[in-house]
């Protein structure tokens, strides 16, 4: 593979508007694969991960199955305590020597990306592709590096909205894949 894309997340749960993005992202850089990453720590705490990693990364291979161009990858799962971008990346630099490594973000977490863990190392091994979101300018922040931005559907679908709506015994219908709705109703989630 030639052109790879890693697209990292809580996942709780994975929604269309995920997809989209990585379905977007596939076509915008013309990548060979696209791996979506479920963390088992947030590194920021952002929010409270009640879902198990298990699950979370479950709920994203049912959600990508049908699409050859996108699956899981549970590296990031296998670490203790928080997982940072930057490991994963040099891991898929190692697995995958000769290719260009894509890391996809949405455009709201482009202002706080100098708070990641290295940073300025990440930028420099990665071309970071960022999904433009409502609300959010198309912005580097003054950070340097190979920085792309696509398109993104105008679409404001939150996971906390639709944990929200789960809690309270709503389908989520047309916002989460039919093959994950069934797993958070065979499996009891967000009750």
């Amino acid at each position: 593979m030639k052109n790879i894309g890693l697209f990292g997340g809580s996942f709780n749960p994975i929604h269309y508007g995920h997809l989209a993005m990585a379905r977007l992202a596939c076509e915008s850089f013309e990548l060979d694969h696209l791996f979506l990453i479920p963390t088992a720590e947030h590194p920021f705490g952002k929010e409270s991960l009640t879902i198990s990693a298990e699950d979370r990364a479950s709920m994203v291979e049912c959600a990508v199955q049908a699409d050859p161009h996108l699956s899981c990858w549970r590296g990031e799962m296998n670490r203790t305590g928080a997982s940072y971008a930057i490991d994963t990346v040099d891991q898929f630099h190692r697995e995958y020597p000769n290719a260009t490594i894509y890391y996809m973000i949405g455009a709201d977490n482009l202002n706080d990306f100098h708070k990641w863990h290295r940073f300025e190392e990440l930028l420099q091994k990665v071309v970071l592709i960022v999904a433009s979101r409502p609300g959010n300018p198309n912005e580097t922040y003054g950070l340097v590096g190979d920085i792309r931005f696509f398109p993104s559907p105008d679409w404001a679908l939150a996971s906390s909205a639709l944990r929200e709506y789960l809690a309270k015994g709503l389908s989520c219908r047309y916002l989460i894949h039919d093959e994950v709705r069934n797993y958070i109703e065979e499996n009891r989630l967000y009750r």
